[in-house]
């Protein structure tokens, strides 16, 4: 009688235990990949992309990463012959890393910070020294969801006399001492992050639409 005792209780402890963490794993986003089905194409440049993604069978909270920025800001999501599917929907912005050629002299400038260069500016100054590494941007949950084109950032110029500060638009002309100037860059690139709560059901699917 005790021994039936002692095991009712453990398990019941179990189940108390087992309970939290199931929950959490039930609310813990899920990745589900998506693909483009079609791009409606107006010639003022406006453009609507509409994605597909499989909902699984069974409830959850489901997230989709690096979509492109709605020129926007607008998605629109649903489930065809399912109105309940999608109960809960959020967007967000996330940056992501990525590295490519430089795009620009001021590209070229930050992918040269341990090297001495001379910098041309457009009213005729020549600086030399080296470029300052700026901060890095701000993390995915401190990005400004309203502003997804950031505005230019002063460039910040180490000389022997002092920081020197100008606008990297007024670059005429860098030369780098030594060998080549490398032309790789590492950028950090604004993405959406949708997440969203699913009801399940046999063969659903999710349409997401963008502008």
């Amino acid at each position: 009688m005790r021994a039936a005792m002692f095991w009712s209780a453990l398990g019941v402890g179990l189940q108390l235990v087992a309970t939290p963490v199931a929950r959490a794993e039930e609310l813990k986003p899920r990745a589900i990949g998506s693909r483009v089905t079609s791009v409606a194409l107006f010639k003022n440049g406006l453009a609507f992309v509409t994605r597909e993604a499989e909902l699984p069978s069974a409830n959850g909270r489901l997230r989709l990463e690096g979509l492109p920025v709605p020129v926007h800001g607008t998605f629109w999501a649903w489930s065809p012959g399912r109105p309940d599917a999608v109960r809960r929907l959020v967007a967000s912005l996330e940056p992501i890393k990525t590295v490519g050629r430089a795009q620009s002299l001021e590209e070229v400038l930050l992918a040269n910070t341990d090297r001495d260069v001379e910098v041309l500016l457009s009213d005729g100054k020549l600086i030399k020294g080296r470029a300052v590494t700026p901060a890095d941007p701000p993390s995915d949950d401190l990005m400004d969801p309203a502003r997804i084109m950031p505005g230019r950032t002063p460039m910040l110029f180490a000389t022997p006399g002092g920081t020197v500060v100008f606008d990297p638009s007024s670059i005429q002309r860098i030369t780098v001492s030594g060998a080549a100037p490398r032309t790789d860059f590492d950028r950090r690139v604004p993405k959406a992050r949708l997440e969203l709560d699913a009801s399940g059901g046999p063969g659903g699917k999710l349409d997401l639409v963008s502008s």
